[in-house]
């Protein structure tokens, strides 16, 4: 394999999470649900910061808040730019 080759996806990554890293700095809007919680639903608007297997962290630049948001609670995902996926 030439050394300037990229995988788009590996065994290791979910194709969900090569997706989120692909797009690491992008304006999204994240969408959640917490069952049995006072927050039920909830949005996130910010920059996505960076994704792990089970997380995204999100900075929110209008107040300076950031947000650990676990995959697992996660809707969907809405990108106000096109998305990488190569």
């Amino acid at each position: 394999m030439n050394n300037q080759m990229t995988p788009i996806f590996n065994n290791i990554d979910s194709n969900y999470e090569s997706i989120l890293k692909l797009n690491k700095g992008k304006k999204i809007k994240v969408y959640i649900t917490i069952p049995y919680s006072e927050f039920k639903d909830k949005e996130f608007d910010g920059i996505l910061e960076q994704s792990g297997l089970n997380f995204i962290i999100l900075s929110d630049p209008s107040d300076g808040n950031w947000y650990l948001i676990l995959n697992e609670y996660i809707d969907f995902i809405c990108f106000s730019e096109g998305i990488n996926c190569y």
